[in-house]
């Protein structure tokens, strides 16, 4: 695997090379040369600096998804999305994702998806999503998503380890603007998507909503695989503002994604327990108000925001409780809200920002295990509660040197974080940490083609309530640990990118040392497991790279063809186990990546997407063979498939000043591979799906 992803990086910088050399004509005059060398980026990212920039002076790896891509192709999920940009997803069923982990740079979120858990932050514009958990993510109404790799704990505090992930909703434009889209496909699966925007006078609003539906899916060998379907998943978002004075707006925002009879499939190679009809009811909405202002003359601009919003998370199973053996049903509520405040000042070649963050958790949830099978018969209920109070303070500075040919970039954030819990059998419990998070980096751009740059940055993940307080469950007690410090990474990495012509390229080494890692060991003489910080220190070093080559483009063909690879390649990813011996971390791909080729022609209205996936091995606990006494669990390797997917629209009619109808078809898997994102949970084999679409 090693050879084929050298191969692949070395032949799109032949390419560029070649296609290079071939525009170094003496007939091409000096100004029109270096007019086609220039590739134009995206004109703003605000990821990296909390401020509009230029992707040419951020001093991080970056990946920016415009709206353009997002219509482009036929994503209908985030997992879906971000596995075409060479980031590990895990899902236990496909169209059923209930619970979707995700993974940069060997960083995982945790499996329920808290806000402030995890070693990947989501944020929706700029702020914490309320989750880590994508599936419970909108993907209507987004404007772009802008992915920043590597440490970004200086930017927004807790979880940013291997990364953020920011979903920016669109605003409405002068000209209107109007999609509509159904389908019908395999097992039963409906989707359906509405969006429009549009600004009138100062008065502006963007929104949209997707609904989606299905039943029970097969797998690769046409057995039905009971229990991952769904009943409905409906997803929104709407943004709205009223703008004055020419530098100021306010704006309002909601989002939503509503769940419900989400199937929560059992192991696949378990017949007795095939039929098992386990669900969750699964909600995330919130709300935000805005205000955005500024002073051009003075350098000045200012942003000020409110939000507030719940995630709710049902999970049961009937099937259980008719089997007169144990009974199960877990629920968790979660409401948050939180405050942004920051002012930035940029003067001749220095821009600095600062401000003030401040988010609050509660958390209430109760879990019911019952086994008649023990004498007496009984059971455990344990109710939990849990207040997450943070209050971060953070100092941005870049300073940019001779038109930008040289970025320096550096921060500083302060936070505090009170942790208090409690439950049935505990009293309240309370901690306090407090954490400093420095960052430093550089940007060299020696021609308008290529950027240099190198970063380091600290970053760290509070204890979550359950380590610290311990809780009950189906699977055994976990004893917490007060006494847990915080997990804290320290990373660097370098590399560059090249937007030459027709080649999109970026490569870059990092390197994160991960220490206090929070871990669970068996008390000794009994079946309970504890929490504890391990000792030594977790490795990951790896390379990421992106390219992309438009062939149509360099040779003047009228229509475009464009191979591309995604992928991250870890070279190392070793830690301490329970024993105090360094093995490859587990549930982590040691390689993903994406690839495949776009065509798209105008003339005939012909858009198609060939995309292939490789899910790299990696070291997974297999909790289905785990023995129920020792609880002892057998370790794993899986991974090394490669599932291909096929996407395509035609233009069917186009109305000058009406809009445009299309006819968008996709084949999923299509040579019907076996697949497990997660061990013993079989994805689908081949599916089908055809829709309509209308533009405006």
């Amino acid at each position: 695997m090693k050879r084929r992803i050298t191969t692949c990086i070395f032949a799109f910088c032949l390419l560029g090379a070649l296609h290079a050399q071939a525009q170094e004509t003496p007939q091409a005059p000096a100004a029109q040369k270096q007019e086609q060398r220039t590739k134009t980026l995206e004109p703003v990212v605000v990821t990296a600096g909390r401020v509009a920039e230029k992707p040419t002076t951020v001093t991080q790896a970056m990946t920016v998804i415009p709206r353009e891509e997002l219509e482009k192709h036929q994503y209908w999920d985030m997992g879906d999305l971000l596995r075409n940009y060479g980031i590990q997803v895990d899902a236990s069923s496909s169209g059923n994702e209930a619970n979707t982990n995700i993974s940069m740079r060997g960083m995982r979120t945790q499996l329920f998806g808290a806000a402030l858990k995890g070693g990947v932050l989501v944020l929706v514009d700029g702020r914490n999503a309320g989750t880590a958990n994508i599936s419970m993510m909108p993907l209507v109404n987004v404007e772009r998503i802008e992915i920043l790799r590597g440490p970004a704990a200086v930017q927004y505090g807790s979880s940013a380890i291997g990364g953020v992930i920011n979903v920016i909703t669109r605003r409405g434009a002068e000209i209107p603007k109007l999609s509509a889209e159904g389908g019908y496909g395999s097992w039963d699966t409906v989707r359906a998507l509405g969006e429009a925007s549009w600004a009138y006078g100062p008065f502006d609003f963007s929104g949209g909503v997707s609904y989606l539906s299905t039943q029970d899916y097969q797998s690769n060998t046409f057995k039905r695989y009971q229990n991952t379907g769904m009943g409905s998943l409906v997803s929104y978002s709407l943004n709205a503002g009223l703008s004055f004075l020419e530098e100021h707006r306010i704006g309002v925002t909601l989002h939503g994604v509503e769940g419900q009879r989400m199937g929560s499939p059992y192991y696949y190679n378990v017949p007795d327990q095939a039929t098992r009809e386990a669900y969750t009811n699964r909600y995330n909405r919130s709300l935000d108000l805005t205000y955005d202002g500024g002073y051009k003359d003075a350098g000045l601009s200012w942003k000020g925001r409110y939000y507030f919003g719940s995630l709710h998370n049902y999970w049961d199973d009937p099937a259980l409780t008719r089997s007169t053996q144990t009974s199960n049903n877990f629920a968790e509520q979660t409401n948050y809200q939180g405050a942004q405040g920051q002012l930035s000042f940029t003067k001749g070649f220095l821009t600095l920002t600062g401000g003030l963050d401040w988010q609050k958790y509660d958390v209430g949830g109760y879990s019911n295990y019952y086994d008649s099978r023990a004498w007496p018969p009984g059971g455990v209920q344990s109710d939990s509660s849990a207040a997450f109070d943070v209050l971060g303070g953070f100092v941005l500075a870049k300073l940019a040197f001779f038109d930008d040919l040289l970025i320096i970039s550096g921060g500083l954030r302060h936070d505090k974080y009170v942790v208090k819990a409690s439950d049935n059998l505990t009293p309240r419990r309370s901690r306090e940490f407090v954490h400093t998070s420095p960052s430093v980096g550089v940007a060299v751009n020696p021609s308008k083609w290529l950027t240099l740059r190198a970063n380091y940055g600290e970053s760290y993940q509070v204890p979550g309530h359950r380590e610290l307080l311990g809780y009950n469950s189906t699977w055994g007690t976990y004893i917490g640990n007060s006494g847990l410090k915080p997990e804290r990474g320290l990373g660097w990495d370098a590399g560059f990118d090249v937007h030459y012509n027709s080649l999109n390229l970026g490569v870059t080494y990092f390197s994160t040392d991960y220490r206090d890692k929070i871990l669970i060991r068996p008390v000794p003489g009994s079946l309970d497991q504890q929490y504890y910080n391990a000792g030594g220190i977790a490795y990951y070093r790896g390379i990421e790279a992106q390219a992309g080559y438009d062939l149509g483009e360099a040779f003047a063909w009228p229509f475009m063809l464009r191979p591309y690879v995604n992928l991250t390649h870890l070279l190392e990813h070793r830690g301490q186990d329970t024993h105090h011996n360094y093995r490859d971390v587990p549930n982590v791909s040691d390689t993903t990546v994406a690839y495949g080729v776009q065509f798209k022609h105008p003339d005939i209205g012909l858009n198609v997407d060939l995309r292939a996936t490789y899910y790299g091995y990696r070291q997974e606990p297999r909790f289905s063979a785990t023995d129920p006494v020792t609880y002892k669990t057998p370790i794993k390797r899986t991974g090394g498939e490669t599932i291909v997917d096929l996407f395509a629209t035609q233009t069917l009619y186009k109305w000058e000043g009406a809009g445009t109808l299309s006819l968008k078809g996709e084949i999923r898997n299509l040579f019907n591979a076996k697949h497990e994102m997660v061990i013993d949970y079989r994805m689908p084999g081949r599916s089908f799906w055809l829709g309509l679409r209308y533009d405006y």
